[in-house]
């Protein structure tokens, strides 16, 4: 059976979790606003972010955040809409997963 947690926690633990990230390209890590979750492998795919936090469900999203990779909403588009193949290639050489480890369990203070 899987966790469910309370919006208020879910949200505090998203922001948490954003705040400990930064792009995995360039390495921006200014504001967490401008990072994206971008799936290494679109096939992948179960559901987008934020919808899987709207369920509240822990561990899919967990699940899910493991599938991606960060990247600022700069290097983001470059991997979805940039013409220039050297830049795509660039940018998705330095795709990693995110690393989950530290939020196995939710925090509630």
């Amino acid at each position: 059976m899987s966790k469910k947690i309370l919006s208020t926690q879910r949200n505090r633990i998203y922001r948490l979790f954003k705040d400990s990230l930064k792009c995995c390209s360039c390495s921006y890590d200014y504001d967490t606003s401008a990072l994206e979750f971008h799936h290494i492998i679109p096939a992948n795919k179960l559901e987008d972010i934020p919808k899987l936090i709207a369920t509240g469900d822990y561990n899919s999203i967990l699940e899910e955040f493991s599938k991606c990779a960060v990247l600022c909403s700069n290097c983001h588009n470059i991997i979805h809409n940039s013409m220039d193949i050297e830049n795509v290639t660039d940018v998705a050489k330095s795709l990693t997963s995110v690393d989950t480890s530290y939020f196995k369990e939710p925090c509630f203070y």
